[in-house]
């Protein structure tokens, strides 16, 4: 006799392994997202995150907005931990574009090889 495995998630999962920040009240750590979805993310960092503690996740996304550079930021509570890995329920979500510093499109001026622009 064959085990029906039931599948409880509620988001489609996607696999991005992209860099993300994860402020706390005790600080800022460094980590990588394993998979994303609406409903929260999957993160791996150098430190354990503490069950039920309250996050904001900053994760570089890899799309653009026309010229924009754009993260993602994602507030919720860590309610899984195993090792390094912590699993993020989402309670809220934005994107937000990136500074005008941060832009890899920006060229400033004095910054290129010199030339003109003729056109």
């Amino acid at each position: 006799m064959e085990a029906t495995v039931i599948e409880r998630r509620s988001f489609t999962r996607f696999p991005l392994q992209l860099a993300a920040k994860v402020k706390t009240r005790f600080g800022v750590l460094e980590g990588t997202t394993r998979n994303i979805s609406s409903g929260g993310v999957l993160l791996q960092t150098k430190k354990n995150l503490t069950l039920g503690l309250l996050v904001e996740v900053h994760i570089q996304w890899p799309a653009r907005l026309e010229t924009c550079g754009l993260k993602l930021v994602m507030s919720g509570r860590v309610v899984r931990v195993e090792g390094r890995l912590s699993a993020i329920n989402s309670v809220g979500y934005e994107f937000r574009t990136l500074p005008y510093s941060s832009n890899p499109f920006i060229v400033r001026a004095g910054s290129g090889s010199g030339g003109t622009f003729s056109g």
